[in-house]
C-alpha cells in the first residue's frame, strides 16, 4: 500500500477530498500529509445546504496523531463558498471539527489523556502548549454541554466548594438521580443559582447539655444509633434506659433528636410536614437554646427538608461529587480563574459527551 492510501483509510478520507502527497521530513522528525479537494466537485453551503459557487481556497493545518513519534501535520487548501444567504464561508472537513487546529482524532486522544491526568502534564506528552491543550478542553465541554439532552430533573444537589484560599467558592448544582454536575457558578448565594434556573426549560420549572457524674463515660451512648443500641449488653442498656428516662437536659435533648429521625420515614407530604411542625413545637418549648437554634434552621428550611423526606434524597451524591471536584483541584495544582475551573468540573463530572464527530462529505 502506497503512502498516500495509507493515509486516506487512516484518516477515512473519501471523495471529493484525496490524498495528493505525503512529505518526510526526518531531519525535524516530521511528516506533513497534503490534501486535496476535487475542483470539479459541486459545493454546498455549510449552514443551508445550498448549492454554492466556489469562492475561493484557504491554506490550513491540523495538527494529527504521531507517526510513528514522527510529529504528523495535515494540510489542505479548503474551499470557500459564496451563499446568497449567509455570505462567504470555508466548507468543513471530514477530519476535523470547525474552529479546531486538531484532527478530531487527535482531540479524541488528547480527552482520553485528559481524564486520566493533569493539563500541564498531558500537553507535556503530547508536545502541545497549555494554552492549545486548554482549548480542546473547552471545546470537549461546550459540545457535550451543547449535546446534553433536556431531561426532567428531580432531585437537586446544591453545594459548595472551595476554588482558592480567602474562602473564595464555586457553587455546583448536580443531579442526584444521575450523579453528575449540571451548573457551576460564582461565589455562595441565592444569586449564584439564578443563572442555573434561568437555564431551565419551563416544564422543569415547575417540575449538649451539662450533668453531674451520672454522663461520665456515657457519650457514646447518646450518639448510638438503635442498631447499635440494640447490641449493648443487659447492663448497659438497663443504664442508658436509665439516664434517658431522667430530667437530665441532655436525656431530654436526645429523644427530641431521637423523635427528628423517626420522622425521616414519612411517605406522604401531608403526614410529614405535619410530624415536624409538631416537633417544631416542642422543640422551641424545650428550652435548650442547641434544640432551638437547630429547629429554627429547620423552620427555614421546612420546604426543602420535606422534599428530602418525601423524595428519600440524601447528600451524598453532593458529597461524592465535591470529593472528585476536590481530587481535580489538587491534580491541577490549583486554578487561575473561575472559568478554568468551571470548565474542569464539567469535564471532569458533567457526564457529558465530550468527543469530535467530524462531518463527512459526499459529491452532491
Amino acid at each position: 500500500m502506497r503512502d498516500k492510501d495509507l493515509y486516506a483509510a487512516i484518516l477515512g478520507v473519501r471523495a471529493p477530498w484525496s490524498v495528493g502527497e505525503v512529505e518526510l521530513r526526518p531531519a525535524t522528525q516530521e511528516v506533513e500529509v497534503f490534501i486535496q479537494h476535487d475542483g470539479s466537485a459541486s459545493l454546498c453551503c455549510p449552514q443551508c445546504g445550498r448549492a454554492c459557487g466556489r469562492y475561493d481556497t484557504r491554506r490550513r493545518s491540523w495538527r494529527h496523531l504521531d507517526t510513528c513519534q514522527f510529529h504528523t501535520v495535515l494540510t489542505a487548501d479548503v474551499p470557500r463558498v459564496s451563499c446568497p444567504e449567509h455570505g462567504v464561508l470555508q466548507l468543513s472537513v471530514p477530519w476535523a471539527e470547525r474552529g479546531s487546529r486538531f484532527t478530531a482524532l487527535f482531540e479524541s486522544l488528547a480527552i482520553d489523556w485528559l481524564r486520566e491526568s493533569n493539563l500541564t502534564a498531558v500537553a507535556r506528552r503530547l508536545r502541545v502548549s497549555w494554552e492549545e491543550l486548554d482549548g480542546i478542553q473547552r471545546r470537549a465541554v461546550r459540545r457535550g454541554l451543547a449535546r446534553r439532552a433536556v431531561e426532567p430533573i428531580s432531585k437537586l444537589g446544591v453545594d459548595e466548594t472551595s476554588f482558592q484560599k480567602r474562602h473564595e467558592y464555586v457553587t455546583v448544582v448536580s443531579d442526584l438521580d444521575r450523579g453528575r454536575v449540571l451548573y457551576v457558578a460564582d461565589d455562595r448565594d441565592q444569586a449564584s443559582l439564578e443563572g442555573f434556573y434561568r437555564g431551565l426549560t419551563p416544564a422543569q420549572r415547575e417540575l449538649l447539655a451539662t450533668g453531674d457524674r451520672r454522663l461520665q463515660r456515657t457519650r457514646f451512648l447518646w450518639l448510638m444509633g438503635p442498631a447499635r443500641r440494640a447490641q449493648l449488653d443487659a447492663e448497659r442498656r438497663r443504664e442508658f434506659d436509665t439516664l434517658r428516662g431522667s430530667t437530665l437536659r441532655v436525656a431530654r435533648a436526645w429523644a427530641i433528636k431521637e423523635t427528628a429521625r423517626e420522622l425521616w420515614g414519612y411517605v406522604h407530604r401531608g403526614w410529614a410536614e405535619r410530624g415536624w411542625q409538631r416537633w417544631l413545637g416542642w422543640a422551641f418549648r424545650s428550652r435548650l437554646e442547641p434544640i432551638r437554634k437547630v429547629a429554627r434552621m429547620v423552620k427555614e428550611h421546612l420546604w426543602g427538608l420535606l422534599n428530602a423526606v418525601v423524595q428519600g434524597v440524601t447528600n451524598a451524591t453532593s458529597e461524592s461529587l465535591n470529593a472528585k471536584i476536590q481530587r481535580v483541584k489538587k491534580n491541577a495544582c490549583g486554578f487561575r480563574n473561575r472559568e478554568r475551573f468551571r470548565t474542569a468540573i464539567l469535564f471532569h463530572c458533567g457526564g457529558l459527551d465530550l468527543y469530535p464527530r467530524p462531518t463527512t462529505h459526499t459529491i452532491s
